[in-house]
């Protein structure tokens, strides 16, 4: 009895949760995209990972906090996706997902910067872009760690032989911009690109871009 008792306290404690969540001041067209969202995971076999959250309340946690970091639907998350063959090793599945994400963001921003650096300073794509934007690259990959929040990870079992997971970022706007603009600093002294156009190119940085 005692233990019955546990159990209906426990699922009202997170129906609540779940209902509190629903509440929250996500305009309609967030909590849309939420839902629609949920429906792919599911429909494609993903599941909420080391949590004792639902994947419903994961997504409106993870949407919430976008929404109050200022950012449109799509451009405040970051997505790392990793695969292993062995289904027992799923902390180092999470973390190649981890650091997929700061490869991401990083291949983010070197699009745009790459793209400002062609069109704005009128710079033929050369090589001297090329390892520019290389150099550029990494640099932001490490300093972006630490500063995307992380939100949560989903996993799923393809094969005997594959287990795929993914794990979601909220992107902090000013910590993100921070760590561009630390990015540039580290490769500046090794570059003459961005020792001759540094303030054009922290203007870019600090710009904000789709996937900020």
């Amino acid at each position: 009895m005692k233990k019955i008792v546990i159990l209906l306290f426990s699922m009202l404690i997170m129906g609540s949760a779940v209902s509190n969540a629903q509440n929250t001041i996500l305009p309609k067209e967030w909590k849309k995209e939420c839902k629609k969202q949920q429906k792919r995971l599911q429909k494609a076999g993903w599941q909420i990972f080391g949590s004792s959250r639902s994947l419903e309340y994961a997504l409106l946690s993870h949407y919430e906090k976008q929404y109050e970091q200022g950012n449109r639907i799509g451009d405040g998350e970051v997505v790392g996706i990793a695969t292993v063959s062995d289904a027992r090793n799923k902390n180092l599945l999470r973390q190649q997902a981890i650091n997929s994400a700061y490869t991401t963001y990083a291949t983010r921003s070197v699009t745009n910067i790459k793209g400002k650096i062609v069109q704005e300073l009128k710079l033929k794509d050369n090589e001297e872009v090329e390892n520019f934007c290389a150099a550029y690259g990494a640099s932001v990959e490490k300093e972006i760690k630490g500063e995307l929040q992380p939100s949560f990870e989903v996993i799923k079992e393809v094969s005997p032989n594959r287990v795929d997971m993914q794990a979601f970022f909220v992107i902090n706007k000013s910590s993100a911009v921070k760590a561009r603009l630390q990015a540039l600093e580290n490769i500046i002294k090794n570059s003459n690109l961005a020792r001759e156009h540094e303030e054009k190119l922290k203007n870019f940085i600090t710009d904000e871009f789709e996937g900020n």
